[in-house]
């Protein structure tokens, strides 16, 4: 199993970042791919139990790590009230799992599942 703690900057080489500079159709773009940007609306921030909004800049820790680019809340009259927080990847890890022939091999038993997971995290989603 891979490391979880070895991160991998996401960020533009150089030689990247001047390409998508060229081809950028305004201003400098991003160091990070836009495909790596992440958008939790209302729904999705309270499935994962977060109730405060972070400043923009924060950085949350996921599987990833990200960078708090953006924080909306509104509300207009006879219309739900929106709220979103836009996160750009800026480090990750992929982390190999296992296939479905070798999960079948393994025998599933508490210690064995104990012996799998990391050491759980204190506090939750955001560590608060």
């Amino acid at each position: 199993m891979a490391d979880a703690t070895k991160l991998v900057d996401m960020a533009y080489t150089k030689a990247e970042l001047k390409e998508e500079k060229a081809e950028a159709m305004s201003g400098y773009p991003s160091p990070y791919p836009w495909g790596l940007c992440l958008s939790l609306e209302k729904d999705e921030l309270s499935k994962l139990g977060i109730k405060t909004l972070p400043n923009v800049g924060d950085e949350w820790h996921l599987l990833a790590v990200a960078k708090v680019t953006g924080v909306n809340q509104s509300a207009r009259e006879n219309e739900d009230e929106e709220t979103r927080v836009g996160l750009q990847i800026t480090m990750m890890q992929v982390i190999l799992q296992e296939s479905a022939a070798e999960e079948k091999r393994e025998k599933e038993t508490p210690a064995a599942e104990a012996r799998e997971t990391t050491k759980p995290r204190k506090g939750g989603v955001l560590g608060t």
